[in-house]
């Protein structure tokens, strides 16, 4: 790509930010500020002399680890500042940590993803000066408030919700104090109450309350265990039973009720910082209170009362829980309200990248409020709160192995946008992601065309990936037409022991999986796009050295292409074999006897 300095020669007259509706004349010059841009098809009538793609995001891997550093402290200032005037605004006197638990998944991310956009809209400056200079700012949405965690996740794959990001970023970046004006509403609507939103409850609802209640109170429970992550049913309730609790299952009788509240600028308003000299930090404060989701203000009471109403216990000693303290909000409350009181968190591994990727906010956060933290099977040095347990412990005896010609590729196209943590560079986009697979595809045999399986990861409510993946697996078909889609109501389970070979182009839950169910198994992962922790870089240094991991995916292609008919001789080596369960002792560990770590770790704390 010509280099971006060279672009004097253009007369810029537009500025994409993202790939929203767009209308360009033939006749525009256009810079287009990423390859996140160009999913529209906006572009494909210009003139290739006429617009050119900024590298914005192409960062090096000591930028991210400072920017991810810098972030990190902005996170704990801004926290110390927020949570005394929740506490004020909602008449609370939780300590810190209760607030981290509930407000801090979503605070790190905003954090993160304002941080990210700045960033870019930095570099994108550096590279060439006047970019912005009469910038006309052009919002989507009247205001980005979302409702929660979830919500707020699932906006920032949407290039509407990116465009309003940028351009605020930009318009406060260069607006003086004394003119800075906040984009909340100004006036409240009348028809403001829970009782339009929120069902009345029943005389069934209150009996089952106090059926609950009665049941905790007459065996004395001290432990509530909710969303664990054991897979096995009778290992879960063996623990709890052997810890002389009773099994309730909550997940069956916690419904989360959706409401949606206006928006209260007055509330919003009681959110007030100090004025930084940073210029991130200060937008990053300044901003804040136009972004804070719904549940975490107007709604608050709302679900406060619901969790004191819910079949939840009043009180008890221990927590143990997994990926429920990071988006239930009905839970998280109960468990900041909980926490607040003395109880005790004990926070379960619910996700392969742990301990993996070396930027993962969502394992920091975890670690951060639990009083114990059950890893799946690696350790953290000088931190005594991690503790070593098992996976998700598959059943390899029970599994039934299909020998019919199958070479599954199991797909998880990444976001165009950065998310949740930055251990993927941010020039490891869904582009280069579709290069790889592409440039994969092309140089294998084209036999092997014939029995290759295309498996998408399933992405609930977020229409924006599932736009990325149905344009991706459009491409991809129209490209590969042998290929084939991999039936939707088959499980993980069945579609990888169905398979001679599964390929994977990321790390995820699923690739360890399919190396415990020992079926053939390659990821092309390339440590330059990625952060991974000094823990893992031996085991996936190993796991190259023996074919398991490529750095290439026409290395990858080349090897399956001239092996393909003897898989099972390079599996089943005794080297393949050694690399593959040193990986999985220690990032997906399979020995059942860990499971006595987790009795052992509540145990220690009743």
């Amino acid at each position: 790509m010509e280099d971006f300095k060279n672009l004097k020669k253009y007369m810029v007259k537009k500025v994409v930010l993202t790939a929203k509706n767009e209308t360009i004349n033939e006749n525009e010059s256009v810079i287009f500020l990423g390859q996140w841009c160009l999913k529209n098809k906006i572009f494909k009538n210009l003139n290739k002399d006429s617009f050119q793609v900024i590298e914005s995001d192409s960062f090096s891997k000591n930028e991210l680890e400072k920017q991810n550093e810098v972030l990190k402290n902005y996170y704990e200032i801004i926290l110390d500042e927020i949570y005394p005037q929740l506490n004020k605004i909602h008449n609370l006197k939780w300590c810190k940590r209760s607030w981290r638990i509930l407000i801090g998944p979503w605070l790190f991310r905003y954090v993160l993803v304002f941080g990210n956009r700045y960033y870019i809209l930095k570099k994108a400056e550096e590279l060439k000066k006047d970019l912005f200079d009469n910038f006309h700012y052009d919002y989507v949405y009247e205001n980005n408030v979302t409702l929660d965690l979830n919500d707020f996740t699932t906006k920032m794959s949407e290039d509407n919700f990116n465009n309003d990001i940028f351009n605020r970023i930009l318009e406060v970046s260069k607006t003086k104090e004394k003119n800075f004006q906040s984009r909340l509403l100004k006036k409240l609507s009348q028809n403001n109450t829970y009782n339009i939103i929120s069902k009345k409850r029943g005389i069934l609802e209150t009996l089952k309350v106090f059926f609950f209640r009665f049941l905790d109170k007459l065996f004395n429970q001290k432990c509530i265990f909710h969303k664990t992550y054991i897979n096995n049913f009778f290992t879960s309730l063996k623990i709890i039973i052997s810890l002389k609790q009773l099994h309730i299952p909550y997940n069956l009788f916690l419904n989360e009720e959706k409401i949606n509240l206006e928006i209260d600028p007055k509330i919003r308003k009681q959110i007030k910082f100090k004025n930084e000299s940073d210029e991130l930090l200060n937008i990053l404060k300044k901003i804040l209170n136009e972004i804070v989701p719904k549940y975490y203000l107007e709604h608050f009471n709302f679900f406060f009362q619901k969790s004191n109403n819910s079949i939840l216990p009043r009180s008890k000693k221990i927590i143990f829980t997994a990926n429920a303290i990071f988006k239930d909000t009905i839970f998280k409350i109960w468990t900041a309200n909980q926490i607040n009181e003395g109880s005790k968190l004990i926070c379960r591994q619910h996700g392969g990248d742990y301990g993996i990727k070396k930027l993962l906010t969502l394992a920091d956060h975890e670690i951060d409020i639990s009083d114990r933290f059950i890893s799946w099977g690696w350790e953290k040095k000088n931190n005594s709160k991690v503790i070593k347990g098992p996976g998700i412990i598959v059943n390899i005896k029970k599994t039934k192995k299909n020998t019919e010609p199958k070479i599954l590729l199991v797909s998880q196209c990444p976001s165009r946008y950065v998310r949740q943590d930055m251990s993927a560079l941010f020039s490891y986009t869904s582009q280069i992601y579709k290069k790889n697979v592409f440039n994969f595809l092309s140089s294998i045999d084209p036999k092997l065309l014939d029995i290759f399986y295309l498996r998408n990861k399933r992405i609930l409510d977020d229409k924006s990936r599932q736009e990325d993946i149905r344009n991706f697996t459009d491409d991809l078909l129209n490209s590969f037409p042998k290929i084939r889609v991999s039936g939707q109501n088959l499980d993980i389970k069945s579609d990888l022991n169905s398979s001679e070979l599964v390929i994977f182009f990321f790390t995820q839950t699923s690739f360890a999986e399919s190396l415990a169910y020992n079926r053939p198994t390659i990821n092309v992962f390339s440590h330059k796009d990625f952060l991974i922790t000094d823990m893992a870089k031996p085991y996936y240094e190993d796991l190259k050295k023996n074919k398991i991991i490529f750095e290439s995916s026409f290395e990858a292609s080349k090897f399956i292409s001239e092996n393909y008919k003897n898989l099972n001789g390079w599996w089943n080596d005794e080297k393949t074999q050694r690399s593959k369960n040193d990986f999985l002792s220690k990032f997906f560990n399979q020995d059942h006897d860990n499971y006595k770590k987790i009795y052992n770790a509540v145990r220690e704390l009743l």
